[in-house]
């Protein structure tokens, strides 16, 4: 029936996907397919670190009481997103592949199973992911935002949506498709050094003599060194007579620069993700010092955002609208700190007694409730 109004109100609706879901652009540089540009370390490894870092934070409802916060750990919500996300993945696995496909693919979607009876979050099963493969479309429709799956049709409402880059608001853009020309470039030179290097491996060289060869005496020196180079043996002893010199091509400095240009490319992954280069494992011109810095900067720039999104999504699709008000979702960021709790420490300590923040206040910040005691002056 769904299909049928669809169909009938054409001239109402739009696909909010720019070019297709899975459509990068139209020339072959500016394409490039998920599984080729994870072939990449630095892309691999960006797209893990943010997604295991959102899913190891703590997930939880709290309801607010005044001043006091109270973690609801029996509430079926903080159950389904702390734990249980569906009847086969956890809460872990559901937010790393939710935010994975967000990534790659613009959209990281979930249909949001309720009870028929109550409307109520299904406990044993809160959630089903959409592979970005069964997600089809997402078209406004007289003003409304459905999602067109292999599994049915869905309203916005019935449906927990993380986006990526986006010039609307409704769709998410893949990094892929911005990215491509990049990575595909990156790609190219690990191709191209691999076969450089390979091809310039020990016993590639040409024979030098000042005597004039006939084609058929070349052809015959130059299979019998071949065969006697690549049998592969510990030793490899050929002879040469008549004044003959074999003389081996090796890399030369230029070509040995592919190397700095792979450290571009990772640079250049760290941009488009978002993330500090020293999160890539690369470590050049890094500053032990201010590594306390690029941690709280990569919770802020890389990680917060992130974040939001689900809380807002949590917040306005899981909780009822009656309880709005007072209750709320909450993903602890500051776990993803604690590694330094040494310096957080000291940074509150600053702050209380230069009465910047009060005792309560920091217990705020630590999603902590507070003692009672008055602010100090």
């Amino acid at each position: 029936a769904l299909k049928s109004v669809f169909q009938q109100r054409s001239h109402a609706s739009s696909s909010l996907m720019s070019g297709g879901l899975f459509s990068f652009g139209s020339g072959a540089s500016s394409t490039i397919s998920t599984d080729n540009s994870l072939k990449l370390s630095a892309l691999y490894n960006g797209v893990t670190i943010i997604s295991n870092d959102i899913a190891l934070l703590p997930k939880a409802i709290f309801h607010k009481e005044g001043d006091q916060k109270i973690k609801l750990t029996d509430h079926p919500i903080t159950t389904a997103i702390s734990k249980f996300a569906s009847a086969n993945m956890s809460s872990f696995w559901f937010h790393k592949v939710v935010v994975i496909a967000a990534i790659l693919r613009g959209n990281g979607v979930a249909i949001i199973n309720r009870n028929k009876q109550t409307g109520e979050i299904d406990t044993t099963n809160p959630f089903t992911f959409v592979h970005p493969n069964h997600l089809i479309d997402i078209r406004m429709v007289d003003g409304q935002l459905w999602f067109f799956t292999k599994y049915g049709t869905y309203h916005n409402s019935e449906v927990i949506h993380i986006k990526g880059f986006s010039l609307n608001g409704y769709a998410g853009d893949s990094v892929l498709k911005y990215a491509a020309t990049n990575l595909n470039a990156a790609l190219t030179a690990e191709a191209f050094a691999d076969k450089n290097f390979e091809s310039k491996g020990f016993g590639l060289g040409i024979i030098k003599t000042d005597k004039q060869l006939k084609d058929t005496a070349k052809k015959a020196l130059t299979e019998g060194m071949a065969e006697r180079l690549s049998k592969g043996n510990q030793y490899n002893v050929g002879v040469l007579d008549e004044g003959m010199d074999f003389q081996p091509i090796q890399v030369s400095a230029k070509e040995a620069e592919l190397i700095d240009w792979k450290k571009i490319s990772i640079e250049d992954i760290a941009r488009w993700l978002n993330i500090g280069p020293h999160k890539l494992k690369h470590l050049d011109k890094l500053n032990y010092s201010s590594i306390e810095q690029q941690s709280i900067d990569h919770v802020s720039d890389s990680i917060y955002p992130w974040v939001k999104q689900f809380e807002n999504e949590y917040d306005i699709k899981l909780i009822n609208t009656k309880d709005q008000s007072t209750d709320y979702t909450k993903f602890n960021i500051n776990a993803l700190l604690r590694a330094d709790i040494k310096s957080r420490a000291q940074y509150y300590n600053q702050m209380r007694f230069a009465g910047i923040l009060s005792g309560d206040e920091i217990r705020e910040l630590e999603d902590m409730n507070p003692t009672g005691l008055e602010h100090m002056k």
